[in-house]
């Protein structure tokens, strides 16, 4: 039986492989799950190679070979999924749920929340959540997609390589921090978006991207 996570995996690296011919590299599964760790993209990759989902070739790179899709094992996911949906839905926390976030937006949107979110808390980080879903596919080659739903844990403060929700100028967006030097890129995944360079100052961090519930398929 998979995990929501082995499954997110395989999902990414069927998605990858079908639009660049080539598995993925660790760090580009690390940056696609948003995971601030490799050891993590080592440990689902092999709870998959021993569930028969997947194999590798020894000393060698981007060799992950997937066996079979999550379709052909769809009716144990599916048993797995409705094992989480059979929890009351009354007793789980719930978390603020707010709009669809294009690739920017005024900063008012953070004013109200448009409903509000059930969420198995054990699947998630601990801290001060909420969601938004995403409109738009500017963050696709993050592995991020359209109508996803996506779960933000409160901060302000960002890091090299997460990914944020942010404000300039009274404009908010969803970006990647890439720090150089004294200067912080803001990036989509979009090569005709051109990446903003701002110092520290001038941006406002209001959350970090630490997980995802996806409404449709690739």
């Amino acid at each position: 039986m998979l995990t929501r996570r082995q499954h997110e995996l395989l999902s990414f690296l069927i998605h990858y492989q079908k639009r660049h011919g080539i598995s993925p590299s660790y760090d580009e599964m690390r940056e696609g799950m948003v995971l601030r760790s490799k050891s993590t993209v080592h440990s689902l990759v092999e709870a998959l190679k021993k569930k028969g989902y997947c194999k590798l070739s020894p000393h060698a790179a981007r060799t992950i070979e997937v066996l079979k899709t999550p379709d052909q094992d769809q009716e144990v996911f599916d048993a797995y999924e409705k094992q989480i949906e059979s929890t009351n839905s009354s007793t789980l926390p719930s978390i603020p749920l707010f709009g669809s976030l294009p690739s920017s937006i005024s900063l008012n949107f953070l004013e109200d929340s448009q409903s509000a979110l059930s969420l198995n808390r054990a699947l998630f980080p601990e801290g001060d959540l909420f969601a938004l879903t995403l409109q738009g596919d500017f963050l696709k080659e993050f592995a991020l997609l359209n109508e996803d739903i996506l779960i933000l844990k409160k901060t302000n403060t960002g890091h090299h390589g997460g990914l944020f929700l942010v404000s300039v100028d009274h404009e908010l967006m969803l970006r990647r921090f890439e720090v150089e030097g004294t200067r912080i890129l803001l990036k989509t995944s979009n090569k005709y978006m051109i990446p903003r360079a701002h110092d520290e100052k001038e941006i406002c961090v209001h959350g970090e991207v630490v997980g995802l519930l996806r409404t449709k398929g690739f």
